[in-house]
């Protein structure tokens, strides 16, 4: 019997540890979602189906900085003011790290995550991340060049961000 009652609790412990798709594993990670889709309504955010006291984004807005709990989590752009879902995504957060999230339009998994490195860099450069958002360009990679022309950075791909 204390066998049995050892293997029941050694189970409920295995089960208690894992996490499914929807999981919310604690703490918070920072998290800043920008408006890239050129022509877009603005759009209320919903974070596993409850709306988000975030005001509605249009075209190049952005929330800013705000925590929410690390996980896995669904969010869906809609219309202002709709039912009518533009984008709906999975984030996959981690605890204190700092993501930004582009709403760039389409139905299912379309937005891009990028988690930014907020440590500082060696002797005090600046970041610089580059994505490409061209809509009119999409077909194309985009090739970035200093004033020597040595690319810095080579066929980077629509809606991919550069390191």
């Amino acid at each position: 019997m204390k066998h049995i009652f050892k293997l029941f609790i050694f189970t409920l412990l295995l089960a208690s540890c894992s996490s499914d798709d929807g999981a919310i594993t604690g703490g918070t990670a920072q998290v800043n979602i920008i408006n890239v889709l050129e022509g877009s309504a603005k759009q209320d955010i919903y974070f596993d189906d409850i709306k988000s006291p975030i005001i509605p984004l249009g075209y190049l807005e952005s929330t800013g900085y705000s925590a929410l709990p690390a996980g896995n989590r669904k969010i869906e752009f809609k219309n202002m003011g709709t039912s009518l879902v533009s984008s709906s995504s999975s984030l996959n957060i981690n605890a204190n790290r700092y993501y930004t999230f582009f709403f760039t339009g389409g139905t299912q998994n379309t937005a891009l995550q990028v988690e930014d490195n907020r440590t500082p860099s060696a002797l005090n450069n600046a970041r610089v991340r580059f994505i490409h958002f061209s809509y009119a360009n999409q077909n194309s990679s985009i090739t970035i060049r200093n004033n020597n022309d040595v690319a810095l950075i080579s066929n980077l791909g629509f809606k991919t961000a550069s390191n």
